[in-house]
């Protein structure tokens, strides 16, 4: 079989959800060191080829993405001719949500002292977020950053968003 170009379609048609190893070894009854070397050909082949796209893995999912070199001339043109560019309340929203998910919107809204509603609904319409409902009382929505997320801000898993800055009140506990 030719696993490079299986697995190469398998990671486009999976698009920001990628594909679990897992899956990759269950289907086609190959060990662990196998589906590694095949996914580093084709890595391999990427970077050789000068190709607009690489292959990474997040958490042992394996995601076909653009280079992040290339992020500043592709977010130019989708800001100009897509409209895909995060606004700044955007971005506030999404920080809240990464560093606080899961998260319910009425945590957002008092974090941010606005109603967020729409800034959420927007965040899902991008993949940057999705929502579930939780098991509270009125099963509200509970909102948590995507696979997709990771990519766009070229982020292995979570633990690579920055530390947050403690502010005055927190800086002050810590010295009495």
């Amino acid at each position: 079989m030719q696993f490079e170009a299986i697995f190469e379609a398998l990671l486009f048609l999976a698009g920001e959800d990628g594909v679990e190893i897992e899956k990759l070894l269950k289907t086609y009854h190959l060990s662990e060191e196998e589906v590694n070397s095949h996914l580093n050909q084709l890595k391999k082949r990427y970077q050789e080829t000068a190709s607009g796209l690489e292959i990474v893995e997040q958490d042992r999912t394996f995601f076909i993405k653009t280079r992040g070199d290339l992020a500043p001339s592709i977010d130019l043109f989708l800001e100009r001719y897509m409209g895909k560019g995060l606004s700044n309340s955007e971005l506030n929203t999404l920080a809240i949500v990464a560093y606080q998910q899961p998260v319910m919107r009425i945590q957002v809204d008092e974090l941010r002292g606005v109603n967020s509603s729409q800034i959420l609904h927007n965040l899902e319409n991008k993949k940057m977020i999705r929502s579930t409902k939780s098991d509270a009382p009125g099963r509200p929505k509970v909102y948590r950053t995507t696979n997709y997320f990771l990519q766009y801000f070229d982020l292995k898993d979570l633990r690579d968003l920055p530390e947050l800055e403690k502010s005055e009140k927190e800086k002050q506990k810590e010295l009495f």
